[in-house]
């Protein structure tokens, strides 16, 4: 059986307003994502900037407390990284995404401790930074070059505080 979107489209224009809210409640029931998505459409759609002033608690949740281990850092720089792309997911906001990401490193960089040079938080910084980079070419001109100041900044020092050995991985130079 192949449900196609039109048909189920045609479906719910048809339906009675109490129904849909039902079916809607019920899908909002099925997963945690859902129900996030439902409480973007309603409350922020119309605003993305204000979605992410929403979420940026969350994302920099890992610099909350004062030392972690580095593997227990990456975990959490890799949970903040999977809020980015449901940012991205939920607002299709290529600028507000590469923000974001941009931030997150910026943030890392200010909290550096020597005892981050670790393998695994590098790996995690690299992927913001590739993130953020390949964003630059969907992004309109003239925001492009907020963006890529910020970028060519953080790059600087990512290799200056993590060593060029963790960047080797960056296939792509300053823009």
């Amino acid at each position: 059986m192949s449900l196609k979107l039109n048909d189920l489209k045609k479906d719910l224009a048809g339906m009675p307003q109490p129904e849909l809210i039902e079916l809607i409640l019920r899908l909002a029931k099925l997963k945690v994502e859902n129900k996030e998505l439902l409480h973007y459409l309603l409350y922020y759609a119309h605003d993305s900037a204000a979605y992410a002033q929403h979420i940026l608690p969350e994302v920099l949740e890992p610099f909350e407390q004062e030392f972690l281990h580095p593997y227990a850092l990456s975990k959490r720089l890799r949970k903040s990284m999977r809020i980015i792309a449901k940012y991205l997911r939920f607002t299709k906001d290529r600028a507000g995404e590469s923000e974001l990401l941009l931030f997150l490193v910026n943030k890392f960089l200010e909290t550096y401790r020597y005892e981050y040079r670790h393998s695994s938080l590098s790996k995690v910084i690299v992927r913001c930074l590739k993130k953020a980079h390949d964003n630059f070419d969907k992004i309109h001109e003239d925001f492009r070059a907020d963006y890529i100041d910020s970028y060519n900044t953080a790059l600087k020092l990512v290799r200056a505080k993590l060593g060029l050995e963790a960047t080797s991985a960056l296939q792509f130079k300053e823009y």
